[in-house]
């Protein structure tokens, strides 16, 4: 698994951790409903699209949670069970 899907990955269970859905994430952090939508993780052209420092911050904020929580989701990346609790509540 690749560092892009990691941290998208660790956001969505960050999110699913904290009750909310990614859309209900992205309101709680003050952005737009849609800002975590799966189709934006990607540009038209199939680059990745990697979140902003401020908006892991702001997503960070909105959960409750350190960077260095964050970063051990990254690094360890999510597991199977916690990947598909955090799919199946994905918006």
């Amino acid at each position: 698994m690749d560092s892009h899907q990691r941290v998208w990955d660790a956001i969505d269970v960050m999110a699913h951790r904290a009750g909310l859905s990614t859309f209900g994430l992205a309101k709680s952090a003050g952005m737009d409903a849609t800002a975590f939508n799966r189709s934006k993780r990607v540009d038209g052209h199939g680059r990745p699209h990697w979140p902003s420092a401020e908006t892991i911050q702001r997503v960070l904020d909105a959960t409750d949670s350190t960077w260095s929580e964050f970063a051990r989701l990254v690094e360890a990346g999510p597991t199977a069970s916690q990947r598909e609790e955090a799919t199946t509540s994905v918006s």
